[in-house]
């Protein structure tokens, strides 16, 4: 059987359809930036009572954390080419990072969704669970790590074939950049807290960025599948299922 190069670009051009959805929510949620997490409880509080594009920018979420399982999918099938073994773990490692990443998304999409919900909620109620919503987008960020550091691994392993080398010299520079994300529970205002400029800024523009050149990396990666898996010896050899 051939690569299904069809099925593969479906996969990878959904990026586009994760940049408008999860892109627009912040967007249409008002939070570009952020609010500043040190206003008082009831400033935090008021930004989610009756307001409607919460929960609409809520279910982009939703829909926006789940597609991005398919470009995880797309890039773990040019990186098995490169691994060239019948037990490809560091594809797989990419793989299900990325599947678990995409929980971070989700669980603080549903708790921005809870708290808009309820008009009556305690004002300190709201602020923490906001708070616990930020931590899972920006804090959480060992998931995205550990792909980047994975897609490097195999990248750097190979001939630049499939992935050029440079791609995975750019993944280990953003893992870098998203692991500032952890410092953003120990700060309520400056640069690293969440609406800062690193806490905030870096972090997004590290993330899609990465997911840009991985798009436009992995189009044209596909574009050279003929099906066999490319080795770190340089031989090309046939994939069997």
């Amino acid at each position: 059987m051939g690569p299904n190069v069809f099925a593969q670009k479906l996969c990878i051009h959904l990026t586009g359809l994760f940049f408008v959805l999860v892109g627009g929510a912040f967007a249409v949620a008002g939070w570009v930036p952020p609010f500043s997490p040190d206003g008082s409880f009831e400033e935090l509080a008021n930004n989610f009572r009756d307001q409607d594009n919460v929960r609409i920018a809520a279910a982009m979420f939703f829909f926006g954390g789940a597609v991005f399982v398919f470009p995880t999918v797309a890039i773990a099938g040019q990186l098995r080419r490169i691994e060239g073994t019948a037990r490809p773990v560091m594809t797989w490692a990419q793989l299900l990072s990325g599947a678990v990443g995409v929980l971070g998304i989700q669980i603080a999409a549903a708790i921005w969704l809870a708290i808009s919900f309820y008009d009556g909620s305690s004002d300190d109620v709201v602020s923490t669970m906001n708070a616990m919503a930020w931590f899972f987008i920006l804090g959480a960020v060992a998931p995205a790590v550990f792909q980047n550091m994975a897609i490097a691994t195999v990248v750097l392993s190979g001939d630049g074939a499939v992935y050029p080398r440079w791609i995975g010299y750019l993944n280990l520079y953003c893992a870098l950049g998203l692991t500032l994300g952890v410092l953003t529970p120990f700060f309520q205002d400056g640069p690293f807290a969440w609406n800062g400029i690193v806490g905030f800024w870096v972090v997004a523009v590290d993330f899609f960025v990465w997911m840009f050149v991985m798009w436009w990396a992995t189009v044209r990666a596909i574009d050279t599948d003929r099906g066999e898996e490319v080795p770190t010896d340089g031989r090309r050899v046939a994939v069997h299922a």
